[in-house]
């Protein structure tokens, strides 16, 4: 996987984290490569990443860890 750095600040890390973990899918579909699957920074600078207020995206990001904690 490309590596990720925000180029905006007042950006969450778990929610940008929790985020692309929801277009996991996506991502994989456009992989390349036959040995092991490749996904490069062409295809991870074109997504458009919703950004509420940081005190919002820290409220997801503390409740996804919270239902996480549940599960397991």
């Amino acid at each position: 996987l490309a590596g990720i750095k925000p180029l905006k600040s007042g950006v969450n890390l778990l929610y940008l984290y929790n985020y692309l973990l929801t277009r996991k899918t996506h991502f994989e579909s456009q992989a390349t490569g036959s040995t092991f699957k490749a996904i490069n920074g062409k295809i991870i600078e074109n997504e458009v990443v919703p950004l509420p207020p940081l005190a919002e995206q820290k409220r997801i990001a503390d409740k996804i860890d919270q239902i996480f904690d549940i599960l397991s």
